[in-house]
């Protein structure tokens, strides 16, 4: 999977994030965005509430789907918030989900190249 991006994840900076994504799944990308933002902002209420069951449940299913689209970045963060919840770091757990709002704000994705990279091509 195609997924090249120019941001670090602990920057939490307001500066614009490109990703490069797989042109054959790009039309799915907004659907992908939309329901992203949706479950930050649930997160941040299952934080409120104390919820931190339904937190790592949706952490570990952003996990997986943003690897899956290539925006490796967020699936970092998501892998990062597991960590917290299973150390029960409530500050971390803020500041990451304050993070990934601030990531999602920032981002915007691009169809890579047709084809991207061959696999075991290492000219690039």
């Amino acid at each position: 999977m195609m997924g090249t991006e120019s941001f670090s994840p602990n920057s939490g900076s307001q500066q614009k994030i490109i990703v490069q994504v797989d042109p054959e799944i790009f039309e799915l990308i907004p659907a992908f965005l939309n329901h992203t933002n949706q479950h930050i902002q649930e997160m941040k209420q299952f934080l409120q509430s104390g919820d931190l069951v339904l937190i790592q449940q949706s952490a570990h299913k952003l996990k997986g789907s943003a690897k899956l689209y290539g925006v490796d970045a967020l699936s970092d963060y998501a892998r990062s918030l597991e960590k917290s919840i299973a150390q029960t770091n409530m500050e971390s757990i803020r500041r990451t989900l304050n993070l990934m709002g601030d990531y999602m704000d920032g981002i915007t994705i691009v169809a890579g190249p047709q084809g991207g990279t061959p696999k075991g091509d290492k000219s690039k």
